[in-house]
């Protein structure tokens, strides 16, 4: 019998599947799933500090050290992408994309 030797890529493929059966019958999130889980509470965050509320305390004080937090990691994520080479003009376009709803005022840091 003769035995055909697979690619690099359907190898990585199968190693890749395996590797997602053990993680689905574990229940254990694959880090996009943890990224993705993030992205939808940061947005969520968003959502309610540009409305005055945030869960939990909700006073002012907390909406304040929300907002500053928020513009923190929109600032920070925008450097990083500037530092990778990106156009910062359209990191921010594709920043306040992702993150604010289309009715959103054009500035996201200031």
């Amino acid at each position: 019998m003769v035995r055909q030797n697979s690619t690099g890529a359907a190898s990585q493929r199968e190693r890749q599947r395996r590797y997602r059966e053990r993680l689905a019958a574990a229940r254990e999130p694959e880090t996009d799933d943890v990224q993705r889980a993030i992205y939808q509470a940061l947005i969520g965050s968003i959502a309610e500090a540009r409305q005055g509320r945030i869960p939990g305390d909700g006073g002012p004080r907390a909406v304040s050290v929300m907002s500053a937090f928020i513009k923190g990691l929109v600032t920070d994520a925008l450097r990083r992408l500037d530092e990778a080479g990106y156009d910062p003009g359209r990191s921010r376009r594709r920043m306040r994309m992702a993150l604010l709803p289309t009715q959103a005022p054009p500035s996201i840091t200031g």
